[in-house]
């Protein structure tokens, strides 16, 4: 992969242009895992409030919403709060509908089991749901994760994919869920390509395609110097991919027609993390396409040394040679 065409020395953590960014939400706590969606008029983002990365029995889930397509954000309130439980590993978007969804982890230290919740106006939340993956061979402490977000697998049915536990199939109109099988590989973002294959690429930059729904996966190639990758497709049928570098400090975009080519396509830096590296954390980002922009979540973590914020990154279509679709 080439280096980013707008790389530069920026001394402090801020957008690189032609982005900008804004501070959803920041405090002097542990903030971490966000993901964004769209329910109704709003913006919505989810993220984890803790003391540390480590397990934390004491941490919950906030919400932020913007009414103004992300401009300014309200006040966070407390979204996911169970007593003994750390609320973690956020994923959300679009369901095919258009409702939004988001999907998380509540680890007690023994078990991981995932659940998701749907919206369409942000008002009113379903229940949690969730997500069953038990799997006889997998680590006991992950036997029940799922995660990721959903991706639209055909017309009635969601897909949940992930390696640790089995991938799941939700039906949508009766709740029923099926079993397919675990990702090839760690921590992979998965979506459909214009062909109609599923393609996966790990926390470690490995590309994988399924072309029978994935049950089967071949490996098409591997990506180096990437950390924390997320894959979105866009209304014109290409797909976002969003990853940092490997020190976690750099945010980059690009657009690929089909997901073969992720290893040759010219990125385009979004964010400049602190170059000093005074954080504990820089996680994996998440995208949503919004009109004539992409929106990013990030966040960054500083412990002891400083609050905790949660970034959104705005980014002209344009400047990615994204067509309006």
């Amino acid at each position: 992969m080439t280096n980013p065409t707008n790389a530069n020395k920026v001394g402090t953590s801020e957008a690189v242009p032609p982005s900008t960014c804004t501070v959803v939400y920041e405090e002097e706590t542990y903030l971490s895992f966000p993901a964004i969606a769209r329910a109704g008029h709003r913006l919505v983002v989810i993220f984890r409030q803790a003391t540390t990365n480590e397990l934390d029995l004491d941490a919950k889930l906030l919400i932020c919403r913007s009414e103004d397509d992300g401009r300014t954000w309200s006040d966070a309130q407390v979204w996911i709060d169970e007593l003994g439980v750390d609320s973690r590993n956020c994923g959300g978007g679009q369901l095919p509908d258009g409702t939004a969804h988001f999907v998380y982890d509540m680890e007690d230290g023994r078990s991981r089991p995932t659940y998701y919740r749907t919206s369409t106006d942000d008002i009113t939340w379903s229940d949690p749901i969730r997500l069953v993956a038990d799997v006889s061979d997998a680590d006991e402490h992950l036997r029940h994760s799922v995660g990721n977000r959903a991706i639209g697998y055909n017309e009635h049915q969601l897909y949940f994919p992930h390696n640790a536990g089995n991938s799941v199939l939700v039906d949508m109109r009766d709740g029923s869920q099926t079993q397919l099988p675990r990702l090839p590989r760690h921590e992979s973002s998965v979506v459909y390509n214009r062909q109609g294959e599923l393609i996966a690429i790990s926390k470690g930059g490995v590309v994988d395609v399924s072309r029978d729904g994935g049950r089967t996966w071949i490996g098409l190639n591997q990506i180096d110097s990437i950390s924390q990758p997320d894959l979105l497709r866009l209304n014109d049928g290409r797909l976002l991919f969003c990853y940092s570098d490997k020190r976690r400090a750099n945010e980059c975009l690009l657009i690929s027609e089909d997901g073969h080519d992720l290893d040759t396509v010219q990125p385009l830096m979004i964010f400049h993390g602190t170059p000093d590296l005074q954080i504990d954390s820089r996680g994996k980002a998440e995208s949503l396409e919004h009109g004539e922009e992409i929106l990013t979540v990030l966040y960054e973590a500083s412990g002891d040394r400083g609050p905790g914020r949660i970034y959104l990154v705005r980014t002209p279509k344009s400047a990615l040679d994204i067509g309006l679709s």
